[in-house]
Protein backbone atom coordinates (compact mmCIF):
# COMPACT_ATOMS: atom_id res chain seq x y z
CA UNK A 1 0.00 0.00 0.00
CA UNK A 2 1.78 3.50 -0.84
CA UNK A 3 1.54 5.99 1.46
CA UNK A 4 2.54 9.90 0.60
CA UNK A 5 5.22 11.71 3.06
CA UNK A 6 4.17 14.85 1.42
CA UNK A 7 2.26 15.88 4.71
CA UNK A 8 5.49 15.09 6.46
CA UNK A 9 7.84 16.71 3.93
CA UNK A 10 5.54 20.30 4.12
CA UNK A 11 5.50 20.11 8.41
CA UNK A 12 9.50 19.98 7.78
CA UNK A 13 9.30 23.08 5.61
CA UNK A 14 7.02 24.52 8.10
CA UNK A 15 9.09 24.05 11.00
CA UNK A 16 12.21 25.42 8.66
CA UNK A 17 10.37 28.30 8.11
CA UNK A 18 9.62 29.05 11.42
CA UNK A 19 13.57 28.46 12.43
CA UNK A 20 14.16 31.05 9.71
CA UNK A 21 12.10 33.49 11.32
CA UNK A 22 13.05 33.35 14.54
CA UNK A 23 16.78 33.51 13.65
CA UNK A 24 16.01 36.51 11.50
CA UNK A 25 13.87 38.16 15.03
CA UNK A 26 16.71 37.15 16.93
CA UNK A 27 19.41 38.67 14.60
CA UNK A 28 16.92 41.92 14.45
CA UNK A 29 16.77 42.47 18.48
CA UNK A 30 20.15 41.59 18.95
CA UNK A 31 21.26 44.61 16.47
CA UNK A 32 18.59 46.62 17.61
CA UNK A 33 20.02 46.41 21.25
CA UNK A 34 23.69 46.80 19.58
CA UNK A 35 22.78 49.77 18.19
CA UNK A 36 20.99 51.31 21.11
CA UNK A 37 23.90 50.40 23.17
CA UNK A 38 26.24 52.25 20.83
CA UNK A 39 23.20 55.14 20.76
CA UNK A 40 23.63 54.94 24.29
CA UNK A 41 27.36 55.20 24.70
CA UNK A 42 27.40 58.46 21.75
CA UNK A 43 25.16 60.04 23.97
CA UNK A 44 26.87 59.35 27.32
CA UNK A 45 30.19 60.36 25.14
CA UNK A 46 28.29 63.63 23.92
CA UNK A 47 27.01 64.82 27.02
CA UNK A 48 30.31 63.58 29.85
CA UNK A 49 32.92 63.81 27.79
CA UNK A 50 34.98 67.05 26.80
CA UNK A 51 34.92 68.20 23.19
CA UNK A 52 38.18 68.20 23.09
CA UNK A 53 41.92 67.87 25.19
CA UNK A 54 42.27 71.19 23.91
CA UNK A 55 42.40 73.77 26.72
CA UNK A 56 41.55 76.71 24.16
CA UNK A 57 39.15 79.11 25.36
CA UNK A 58 37.09 80.28 23.02
CA UNK A 59 34.78 83.44 22.54
CA UNK A 60 31.20 82.25 22.10
CA UNK A 61 28.13 85.26 21.78
CA UNK A 62 24.59 84.21 22.59
CA UNK A 63 22.84 87.19 20.30
CA UNK A 64 19.31 88.60 21.25
CA UNK A 65 16.53 86.42 19.70
CA UNK A 66 19.00 83.24 18.52
CA UNK A 67 17.13 79.82 19.54
CA UNK A 68 18.74 76.80 20.37
CA UNK A 69 18.57 74.76 17.42
CA UNK A 70 21.52 77.88 16.10
CA UNK A 71 22.99 78.23 19.34
CA UNK A 72 23.79 74.45 19.45
CA UNK A 73 24.75 74.81 15.77
CA UNK A 74 27.44 77.31 16.78
CA UNK A 75 28.24 75.09 19.35
CA UNK A 76 29.55 72.45 17.48
CA UNK A 77 30.82 74.68 14.27
CA UNK A 78 33.37 75.79 16.85
CA UNK A 79 34.05 71.98 18.23
CA UNK A 80 32.30 73.14 22.06
CA UNK A 81 30.68 70.23 21.81
CA UNK A 82 30.55 66.89 20.11
CA UNK A 83 26.66 66.98 19.00
CA UNK A 84 24.39 69.55 18.28
CA UNK A 85 21.02 66.84 18.76
CA UNK A 86 22.06 65.54 21.86
CA UNK A 87 22.83 69.40 23.26
CA UNK A 88 19.08 70.18 22.16
CA UNK A 89 17.76 66.74 23.08
CA UNK A 90 19.78 67.31 26.26
CA UNK A 91 18.11 71.06 27.02
CA UNK A 92 14.26 69.59 26.15
CA UNK A 93 14.39 66.66 28.53
CA UNK A 94 15.57 68.83 31.27
CA UNK A 95 13.74 71.91 30.34
CA UNK A 96 16.38 74.14 30.74
CA UNK A 97 16.37 75.75 26.76
CA UNK A 98 14.83 79.14 27.85
CA UNK A 99 17.22 79.93 30.37
CA UNK A 100 20.08 80.05 28.08
CA UNK A 101 20.68 84.05 28.39
CA UNK A 102 22.43 86.07 25.99
CA UNK A 103 25.67 87.51 26.54
CA UNK A 104 29.69 86.85 25.83
CA UNK A 105 31.27 83.78 26.99
CA UNK A 106 35.07 82.20 27.54
CA UNK A 107 34.26 78.65 26.96
CA UNK A 108 37.52 76.34 26.77
CA UNK A 109 37.14 73.08 24.08
CA UNK A 110 37.68 71.03 27.02
CA UNK A 111 34.96 71.28 28.72
CA UNK A 112 31.53 69.11 29.04
CA UNK A 113 28.64 69.65 27.20
CA UNK A 114 27.34 69.54 30.96
CA UNK A 115 29.51 72.55 31.79
CA UNK A 116 28.49 74.18 28.41
CA UNK A 117 25.04 74.18 29.60
CA UNK A 118 25.72 75.53 33.03
CA UNK A 119 27.84 78.20 31.83
CA UNK A 120 24.75 79.59 29.40
CA UNK A 121 22.12 79.10 31.94
CA UNK A 122 23.96 80.36 34.56
CA UNK A 123 24.85 83.58 32.66
CA UNK A 124 28.51 83.26 33.45
CA UNK A 125 29.08 86.17 31.07
CA UNK A 126 32.49 88.15 30.63
CA UNK A 127 31.81 91.36 32.80
CA UNK A 128 33.89 94.35 33.14
CA UNK A 129 34.38 95.30 36.63
CA UNK A 130 34.87 98.91 37.75
CA UNK A 131 35.44 100.27 41.09
CA UNK A 132 33.81 103.46 41.90
CA UNK A 133 35.33 105.11 45.22
CA UNK A 134 33.12 107.13 47.73
CA UNK A 135 33.63 110.79 47.29
CA UNK A 136 34.91 110.52 43.37
CA UNK A 137 33.75 114.00 41.14
CA UNK A 138 31.73 112.98 37.98
CA UNK A 139 34.64 113.78 36.28
CA UNK A 140 36.98 111.10 38.30
CA UNK A 141 34.28 108.33 37.36
CA UNK A 142 34.53 109.91 33.40
CA UNK A 143 38.06 108.93 33.28
CA UNK A 144 38.03 105.70 34.91
CA UNK A 145 35.70 104.52 33.26
CA UNK A 146 38.04 106.02 30.10
CA UNK A 147 40.63 104.18 31.41
CA UNK A 148 38.83 100.55 31.70
CA UNK A 149 37.65 101.35 27.54
CA UNK A 150 34.27 101.24 28.64
CA UNK A 151 33.89 104.97 26.58
CA UNK A 152 35.26 108.03 25.37
CA UNK A 153 35.28 111.59 26.32
CA UNK A 154 32.46 112.51 23.98
CA UNK A 155 30.62 109.17 24.66
CA UNK A 156 30.37 110.19 28.76
CA UNK A 157 29.46 113.69 28.38
CA UNK A 158 26.44 112.32 25.88
CA UNK A 159 25.55 109.65 28.22
CA UNK A 160 25.67 112.05 31.14
CA UNK A 161 23.89 114.58 29.52
CA UNK A 162 20.71 112.16 28.95
CA UNK A 163 17.38 112.23 30.61
CA UNK A 164 17.41 109.46 32.91
CA UNK A 165 13.56 108.41 34.64
CA UNK A 166 14.61 108.35 38.55
CA UNK A 167 11.97 111.13 41.14
CA UNK A 168 15.17 111.54 42.82
CA UNK A 169 16.67 113.49 40.29
CA UNK A 170 13.64 115.91 40.42
CA UNK A 171 15.33 117.34 44.10
CA UNK A 172 18.32 118.44 41.80
CA UNK A 173 17.33 122.39 39.87
CA UNK A 174 20.21 122.21 37.75
CA UNK A 175 19.42 118.73 35.87
CA UNK A 176 22.87 117.22 36.38
CA UNK A 177 23.75 114.07 38.42
CA UNK A 178 26.79 114.38 40.41
CA UNK A 179 25.68 113.32 43.82
CA UNK A 180 23.40 110.95 42.38
CA UNK A 181 26.47 108.37 40.88
CA UNK A 182 26.06 106.24 44.19
CA UNK A 183 30.20 104.75 45.16
CA UNK A 184 30.40 101.12 44.98
CA UNK A 185 31.70 97.87 42.68
CA UNK A 186 29.88 96.98 39.37
CA UNK A 187 30.05 94.56 36.99
CA UNK A 188 29.47 95.42 33.58
CA UNK A 189 28.81 93.43 30.28
CA UNK A 190 31.61 92.65 28.23
CA UNK A 191 30.60 95.67 25.94
CA UNK A 192 29.72 98.08 28.31
CA UNK A 193 28.39 101.62 27.20
CA UNK A 194 28.75 104.56 29.84
CA UNK A 195 24.92 104.60 29.92
CA UNK A 196 24.40 101.18 31.39
CA UNK A 197 27.61 102.37 34.36
CA UNK A 198 25.55 105.45 34.81
CA UNK A 199 22.23 103.34 34.92
CA UNK A 200 23.98 100.86 37.42
CA UNK A 201 24.94 103.86 39.41
CA UNK A 202 21.75 105.50 39.64
CA UNK A 203 19.92 101.58 40.35
CA UNK A 204 22.35 101.70 43.21
CA UNK A 205 21.06 105.13 45.02
CA UNK A 206 17.43 104.55 44.32
CA UNK A 207 18.27 101.36 46.56
CA UNK A 208 20.63 102.18 48.85
CA UNK A 209 20.13 105.98 49.71
CA UNK A 210 17.08 107.53 48.59
CA UNK A 211 15.47 105.39 50.89
CA UNK A 212 17.49 106.33 53.95
CA UNK A 213 16.92 110.11 52.64
CA UNK A 214 13.40 110.17 52.33
CA UNK A 215 12.99 108.21 55.71
CA UNK A 216 14.80 111.29 57.57
CA UNK A 217 13.78 114.18 55.28
CA UNK A 218 10.80 115.24 57.04
CA UNK A 219 12.93 115.78 60.52
CA UNK A 220 15.74 117.64 58.83
CA UNK A 221 16.44 121.57 58.22
CA UNK A 222 17.60 120.73 54.81
CA UNK A 223 15.83 119.75 52.11
CA UNK A 224 16.75 117.23 49.97
CA UNK A 225 19.21 118.49 47.72
CA UNK A 226 20.92 120.08 50.39
CA UNK A 227 21.57 117.17 52.78
CA UNK A 228 23.20 115.43 49.30
CA UNK A 229 25.32 119.07 48.74
CA UNK A 230 26.63 118.83 52.57
CA UNK A 231 27.16 115.06 52.63
CA UNK A 232 29.79 115.50 49.80
CA UNK A 233 31.35 118.19 52.04
CA UNK A 234 31.67 116.17 55.07
CA UNK A 235 32.74 113.05 52.18
CA UNK A 236 35.59 114.98 51.20
CA UNK A 237 36.64 116.22 54.50
CA UNK A 238 37.23 113.38 56.37
CA UNK A 239 37.66 109.97 56.24
CA UNK A 240 35.70 108.20 59.73
CA UNK A 241 32.04 107.51 60.61
CA UNK A 242 32.93 108.82 63.66
CA UNK A 243 34.64 112.21 62.47
CA UNK A 244 31.82 112.68 59.51
CA UNK A 245 29.33 112.64 62.42
CA UNK A 246 31.15 115.56 63.96
CA UNK A 247 31.76 117.56 61.23
CA UNK A 248 28.19 117.40 59.87
CA UNK A 249 27.21 118.87 63.29
CA UNK A 250 30.18 121.89 63.40
CA UNK A 251 28.71 122.56 59.48
CA UNK A 252 25.20 122.62 60.78
CA UNK A 253 26.65 124.82 63.67
CA UNK A 254 28.14 127.39 61.36
CA UNK A 255 24.85 126.89 59.39
CA UNK A 256 22.33 128.14 61.91
CA UNK A 257 24.70 130.54 63.03
CA UNK A 258 24.85 131.92 59.87
CA UNK A 259 28.78 131.58 59.42
CA UNK A 260 30.30 130.40 56.25
CA UNK A 261 30.84 127.27 56.25
CA UNK A 262 34.61 127.57 55.08
CA UNK A 263 35.19 124.16 53.85
CA UNK A 264 38.75 123.27 52.36
CA UNK A 265 37.11 120.49 50.30
CA UNK A 266 34.89 123.01 48.35
CA UNK A 267 38.16 125.21 47.43
CA UNK A 268 39.64 121.85 46.22
CA UNK A 269 37.10 121.00 44.23
CA UNK A 270 37.07 124.67 42.58
CA UNK A 271 41.07 124.55 42.39
CA UNK A 272 40.89 120.78 40.67
CA UNK A 273 43.37 120.18 43.25
CA UNK A 274 44.15 117.98 46.50
CA UNK A 275 46.47 120.23 48.35
CA UNK A 276 46.25 120.93 51.93
CA UNK A 277 47.37 124.42 52.52
CA UNK A 278 45.61 127.36 50.82
CA UNK A 279 47.06 130.56 50.25
CA UNK A 280 44.81 133.64 50.27
CA UNK A 281 44.27 134.12 46.91
CA UNK A 282 42.98 130.70 46.22
CA UNK A 283 40.57 131.36 49.41
CA UNK A 284 39.32 134.17 47.65
CA UNK A 285 39.24 132.32 44.80
CA UNK A 286 35.46 133.41 42.46
CA UNK A 287 33.25 130.69 42.62
CA UNK A 288 29.51 130.35 44.21
CA UNK A 289 31.15 126.97 45.49
CA UNK A 290 33.55 129.08 47.97
CA UNK A 291 31.96 127.82 51.12
CA UNK A 292 35.33 130.87 52.47
CA UNK A 293 33.09 133.77 51.13
CA UNK A 294 30.17 133.17 50.33
CA UNK A 295 27.66 131.92 53.41
CA UNK A 296 25.33 129.13 53.08
CA UNK A 297 25.61 125.97 51.19
CA UNK A 298 27.42 125.81 47.48
CA UNK A 299 24.84 125.37 44.48
CA UNK A 300 25.45 121.05 44.51
CA UNK A 301 27.38 118.34 45.76
CA UNK A 302 30.98 118.81 44.86
CA UNK A 303 31.50 114.92 44.60
CA UNK A 304 29.36 111.65 44.74
CA UNK A 305 28.98 110.69 48.41
CA UNK A 306 28.91 107.44 50.02
CA UNK A 307 25.48 106.09 52.41
CA UNK A 308 27.96 106.54 55.72
CA UNK A 309 28.65 110.42 54.76
CA UNK A 310 24.66 110.94 54.18
CA UNK A 311 23.92 108.86 57.18
CA UNK A 312 26.04 111.31 59.24
CA UNK A 313 24.61 114.38 57.68
CA UNK A 314 20.97 113.00 58.92
CA UNK A 315 22.45 111.60 62.57
CA UNK A 316 25.26 114.23 63.32
CA UNK A 317 26.99 114.15 66.48
CA UNK A 318 25.51 117.48 68.66
CA UNK A 319 28.57 119.04 70.17
CA UNK A 320 29.87 122.87 70.57
CA UNK A 321 32.48 123.00 67.88
CA UNK A 322 32.53 125.05 65.14
CA UNK A 323 36.31 124.23 64.04
CA UNK A 324 38.12 121.08 62.93
CA UNK A 325 41.04 120.09 60.52
CA UNK A 326 42.92 117.06 59.70
CA UNK A 327 46.43 117.23 61.47
CA UNK A 328 49.67 115.87 59.20
CA UNK A 329 49.37 112.72 61.70
CA UNK A 330 46.23 112.08 59.67
CA UNK A 331 44.01 112.51 63.28
CA UNK A 332 41.04 115.38 63.50
CA UNK A 333 41.26 118.38 65.70
CA UNK A 334 38.02 119.89 67.30
CA UNK A 335 37.91 123.35 68.59
CA UNK A 336 35.15 125.44 69.98
CA UNK A 337 36.52 128.97 68.96
CA UNK A 338 38.55 130.37 66.52
CA UNK A 339 41.52 131.47 69.24
CA UNK A 340 42.07 127.46 70.02
CA UNK A 341 41.66 126.32 66.53
CA UNK A 342 44.20 128.46 65.03
CA UNK A 343 46.38 127.43 68.15
CA UNK A 344 45.68 123.78 67.13
CA UNK A 345 46.56 124.17 63.84
CA UNK A 346 50.15 125.73 64.82
CA UNK A 347 50.78 122.88 66.51
CA UNK A 348 49.59 119.86 64.34
CA UNK A 349 48.98 121.58 61.02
Amino acid sequence: MYFSNYPIQKEKRSLISKRNILMFLCAFIVLILAAAGLAGSYVHAAIYDPASKSGQTVHFTVAQGEGTRQISEKLERQKLIKSSLVFIGYLKFKDKGAKIQVGDYALKKNMTMLQVIDMLTGGDVITTKITIPEGWTDTQIENELIKKGVTTDAGFKNAISQKYNYSFLKENPAGDLQGFLYPDTYLLSSKPTAKEAITKMLDEFKQKADPVIRAKLSSQSLTYYQILTLASIVEREVQSNTDKKIVAGIFLNRLNSDMPLGSDATIQFILGSNKRIFSDQDIAVDSPYNTYINKGLPPGPIANPSLESIEAVLNPTKTDYFYFFTGKDGKTYFSKTQEEHDALKAKYL
